[in-house]
């Protein structure tokens, strides 16, 4: 009905399932298989909880008109890039720096503590990027965006569970 919109980068492997499911539950698909359709119809079920479901790399955006809001999310493990940039009058996001760089309300001052870990590790760890203006969203995580009261919050949805991992096994 064209309520909510998708920008997406990545490919959905359990999308055949979730589209049978979904199927299942009334939904109708004007595609044969694509897994950004299947991400627009398990949003409106589930809303923030379809993350629980997915299995794949990605990072996505999703506009809601009825809702006034933009809901994003990247991968588990953060293997699809997620950029973004937020002031009091902008929220621009996407998957290379350099697209971010290009708008004239960005910044291109670099982030010396950043510039210091990617001269040290070769890579910049946590949210921060090399630009002090651009942010990464950190795998794993999700955010909403009110497009009314312009508020950006971000959760974490997944996190690797490291405490039933077995530690009595040998090195052999």
């Amino acid at each position: 009905d064209e309520t909510v919109w998708i920008v997406f980068n990545g490919e959905i492997y359990n999308s055949p399932e979730i589209r049978e499911r979904l199927i299942g539950a009334g939904h109708s698909f004007n595609t044969l298989n694509s897994d950004t359709e299947v991400l627009l119809h398990l949003y409106e079920e589930k809303s923030e909880a379809m993350l629980d479901e997915l299995n794949g790399m990605f990072a996505f955006v999703i506009y809601d008109r009825k809702r006034k809001r933009l809901f994003g999310a990247r991968d588990r493990v953060g293997i699809k890039p997620f950029y973004f940039f937020k002031d009091a009058g902008l929220f621009a996001f996407a998957s290379e720096l350099k697209s971010l760089v290009a708008l004239p309300a960005v910044s291109r001052e670099l982030d010396f503590q950043s510039l210091y870990h990617y001269m040290t590790l070769l890579f910049v760890p946590g949210e921060r990027t090399i630009f002090s203006d651009i942010k990464r969203l950190p795998p794993g995580h999700y955010f909403s965006f009110d497009i009314s009261t312009r508020e950006l919050s971000i959760r974490r949805y997944w996190k690797l569970r490291t405490d039933n991992a077995e530690h009595n096994r040998s090195e052999a």
